[in-house]
């Protein structure tokens, strides 16, 4: 969907992905599928995302259980092209929170406290890198506080619905492009109003 619409906008752009269901930063750090992965291309961009309840975790624990493995892949991937800029896919929150594990973190009981530990955790892990913000989360927040969209941005409990995926992908293309979003293609399935919404939504945001 990024490579779709990157594309309406006059921009060549070609990806590929790499994300086995459930995997952990950690995962990734030793998988020997995905160094040859890396060392197939020249990739401008890396970007890493971590399992979606992790990053919520209290500071104590992301700093065993995320930040050495983001600091392990960022190493793996500038020793292979030093030159690849990593950014971090700061995710969006589970609809009703982490309910699984609000007994040890009561925070995350709620959307909106589950979604600010996920941003937080990922906006420290792009500063301490020196990489870039896909600030997926901080726009889920000001779309899901619109009341007025009632654009369904969930297919489930827990993974975006086809509206959801394009105002992340729009995200991806407004941040690693520095371009609007408004006019791109919208997808078969979205509604075009609530396509447009979405792109105005992108286009507004000041990291």
């Amino acid at each position: 969907m990024v490579q779709q619409i990157a594309q309406s906008k006059g921009l060549r752009i070609e990806t590929a992905m790499y994300a086995k269901g459930g995997y952990r930063l950690k995962n990734h750090a030793s998988d020997s599928q995905l160094d040859a992965l890396l060392q197939s291309e020249v990739w401008h961009i890396v970007v890493l995302q971590e399992q979606s309840q992790l990053p919520a975790f209290r500071s104590k624990q992301t700093r065993v259980d995320v930040f050495p493995y983001a600091d392990q892949l960022v190493k793996k991937n500038r020793g292979i092209n030093a030159s690849a800029k990593i950014a971090f896919y700061q995710t969006m929150a589970h609809r009703n929170g982490d309910r699984e594990n609000a007994q040890a973190f009561p925070e995350l009981g709620t959307y909106r406290g589950m979604q600010e530990r996920v941003n937080a955790t990922y906006r420290s892990m792009a500063l301490d890198h020196h990489g870039i913000l896909i600030p997926v989360g901080e726009l889920w927040i000001t779309a899901r506080q619109n009341n007025a969209l009632q654009i369904p941005l969930y297919r489930d409990s827990v993974h975006p619905s086809k509206s959801g995926t394009y105002l992340a992908a729009c995200i991806f293309i407004k941040t690693l492009f520095d371009q609007p979003v408004s006019g791109a293609w919208i997808p078969p399935g979205i509604k075009p109003q609530y396509g447009n919404t979405l792109q105005r939504l992108v286009d507004e945001h000041r990291q």
